[in-house]
């Protein structure tokens, strides 16, 4: 994954990167379960994610996924947990248990 000539990504191209949509993603970050390495300071201004964001989000966007999959609710607060482990350093892998 290459960085863009800021260092940073716009929340369009981690849409496109993790197969997010924007509308996800905002939702997301106005609920508080994750949050830009720089934050939109008001009108016109834009979130801006580092390099290590976006690969936890393309974490995120495969468990969103296979839940979707499999008819489950992937709700806000299961993104913030999963976005507060990798935050904390722990490796965190995609798996969903159905039983």
């Amino acid at each position: 994954m290459t960085t863009t000539t800021t260092g940073y990504y716009s929340t369009d191209e981690v849409a496109v990167l993790t197969g997010l949509s924007f509308r996800q993603l905002d939702y997301w970050s106005r609920c508080g379960a994750i949050w830009p390495e720089i934050g939109a300071r008001g009108s016109g201004t834009h979130r801006q994610w580092s390099e290590q964001q976006t690969e936890w989000l393309m974490k995120i966007g495969e468990a969103y996924r296979q839940a979707e999959r499999r008819g489950l609710v992937f709700s806000v607060v299961a993104v913030g947990h999963i976005w507060t482990a990798l935050a904390a350093g722990e490796d965190w892998e995609v798996s969903l248990w159905v039983g």
